[in-house]
């Protein structure tokens, strides 16, 4: 982890950067689909054909998601060789892996969660703010000496009355683990928690908290920071703007499960956490598979896109000097991109 002249890490600068714009201009632009600035240009690629072999990987993968949503877990045992009926199913499992609750959250989002919306999709949608619940589960724990805490955490926003979660914060104890080993605070016999993933947490706080867990309608990730999935979201609309020369005037990106881009944005590290919680959960979501064909299985049918005309800080793109002899400038540009928001749509297959 670079570390900076006074100290500061790259995952604290991010925090301390993040607090002082959510309060300010950043939070002030309009959602692209509310209002479009002929100033406003998008980081989109000059040639419509794709040539990247990450998006034909992701394209892959996001197919193979799709189909597994289909699938029997009978089926699935058979294609996949293993069980994907997840085995991470209470607040006490987490516990037990050295989860805890945050009982003090950043709760930048509640604020600016209609800014970054817009009131016309929030109304298209039947969402309420006022019915977010924020829960961060940070990993803060060891749990003996080979399982040390990741400093992980998981931060979202459930709406049960809405049928909605929100992803707002989510660095994984994959990522801390890489930040330790640079830090030379990761032993070669240390292990990852046994729950890991985005999708487990969500599942566990989600079934705590609705009364039927298979209302499940929209699942937002706010702010994507991951550098792989913004690649994947510029190559999308690079792609639909110059297919369409409309699409500068829909102001937002949508883009269905049947296509191959609809399937690159599922395969990102920010898309598969959605379907995987539908692959783990078939019968808690109301997938009836005592018959042939199974009924009630829950799929993505879609995914939209959208950004803001102010720009959010994504650590990976601040490439300072650890060595400079210049102190950090909050003001500076260095890790400033337009923010991109994904909401992906549920639906029975």
């Amino acid at each position: 982890m670079t570390l900076f002249k006074h100290g500061l890490s790259l995952a604290t600068l991010f925090l301390l950067i993040n607090a002082l714009f959510v309060s300010s201009t950043w939070a002030e632009a309009f959602p692209r689909h509310e209002r479009f600035s002929s100033g406003f240009s998008l980081p989109v690629k000059s040639l419509a054909k794709r040539t990247s072999a990450y998006y034909d990987t992701c394209k892959n993968k996001g197919s193979g998601l799709i189909c597994a949503t289909g699938y029997s877990d009978a089926t699935a045992l058979i294609k996949f060789d293993r069980s994907i009926v997840a085995t991470a199913l209470t607040r006490d499992q987490l516990t037990a892996c050295g989860w805890t609750i945050d009982q003090n959250p950043y709760t930048g989002l509640a604020e600016n969660f209609v800014q970054y919306v817009g009131q016309t999709m929030l109304n298209e949608l039947g969402i309420s703010p006022s019915n977010n619940v924020v829960v961060n589960w940070e990993h803060t724990v060891a749990v003996d000496s080979t399982h040390p805490a990741t400093g992980a955490n998981y931060q979202c926003w459930y709406n049960t009355a809405n049928n909605a979660i929100i992803v707002d914060l989510a660095w994984s104890p994959g990522f801390k683990k890489e930040e330790l080993q640079v830090d030379g605070k990761w032993d070669s016999s240390d292990s990852l928690p046994a729950i890991q993933q985005l999708s487990d947490v969500m599942w566990i706080e989600w079934a705590a908290r609705a009364s039927d867990p298979s209302t499940i309608k929209y699942m937002f990730q706010m702010n994507v920071v991951n550098l792989n999935t913004r690649a994947i979201i510029e190559e999308a609309i690079s792609i639909d703007t110059a297919n369409d020369a409309s699409a500068a005037e829909v102001f937002y990106w949508e883009f269905d499960m049947s296509t191959e881009t609809g399937q690159a944005l599922l395969g990102t590290p920010n898309g598969n956490p959605q379907a995987w919680f539908l692959i783990n959960h078939k019968t808690a979501l109301g997938a009836d598979q005592s018959v042939t064909p199974v009924t009630g299985l829950k799929t993505i049918s879609k995914v939209r896109i959208w950004t803001n005309e102010e720009q959010c800080y994504i650590p990976e793109l601040d490439v300072e000097d650890s060595d400079s002899d210049e102190d950090v400038d909050m003001d500076d540009s260095a890790g400033m991109a337009p923010c991109y928001h994904m909401l992906f749509y549920i639906a029975d297959s």
